[in-house]
């Protein structure tokens, strides 16, 4: 793995949550990358530690924009980002804007945009939470959003634009929904259109001839 340091600092990270009594986890991109026989970029955390508790074991500045408000502490160590984020529930909101409240791992999951992106992995004891059968799903190359499309697309429009990035990527098939024109006329027309744009760019830098099953979509 080319990003080894990274991932021992991550499963040191992890250690200090478990040795506190916690639980914690990789989750997202990272988990989805290996099981992929991928170099991950990156390595994000989950716990059911609170957020103060992170902030406390590990005493670095917030890097930044993030905040104790979305229940994320981010730091640089050792040149490199790491965020470590306390289980969150976004149930109750109708605004991704809107702060959060405490979760649990299965609320955690639920906010996460597709299937394959919500499987969390602890290395050090080799536990592996995927309530939402994502390593199946990896294995099948589908796309699939963890709740109903309409509304994890509604929630944030540049779900749209990841979830082309990552068809055109990993040669993934979406299943139960389909993107149209009118959706991404509507995401660029969004308050997102910036972060939809910086998607976009993610897309066009992607080598050609990828695009396997679904392409057509």
């Amino acid at each position: 793995m080319k990003n080894i340091k990274d991932f021992v600092i991550t499963k040191h990270l992890i250690s200090v949550l478990n040795d506190a009594g916690f639980d914690a986890f990789v989750v997202g991109g990272a988990v989805r990358d290996m099981i992929l026989g991928m170099t991950p970029s990156d390595f994000d955390i989950v716990t059911d530690a609170p957020i103060e508790t992170i902030k406390n074991l590990f005493p670095f500045p917030c890097h930044g924009k993030i905040t104790q408000r979305f229940l994320i502490h981010a730091f640089k160590f050792e040149g490199a980002i790491f965020e470590i984020a306390s289980f969150r529930d976004e149930g109750s909101i109708e605004n991704r804007n809107d702060a959060p409240k405490p979760g649990n791992a299965q609320t955690d999951v639920l906010r996460r945009d597709f299937t394959c992106n919500s499987i969390m992995w602890n290395p050090l004891t080799d536990e592996i939470l995927d309530p939402l059968d994502g390593i199946q799903d990896i294995h099948d190359k589908i796309l699939r959003t963890t709740r109903d499309a309409d509304i994890v697309f509604a929630e944030d429009p540049v779900r749209i634009f990841r979830a082309i990035r990552f068809q055109r990527k990993l040669g993934f098939s979406f299943f139960g929904f389909e993107i149209t024109n009118e959706m991404i006329r509507d995401a660029m027309a969004s308050q997102n259109a910036d972060r939809c744009r910086n998607e976009i760019a993610k897309i066009t830098k992607l080598p050609a001839g990828i695009c396997r099953k679904g392409e057509q979509q």
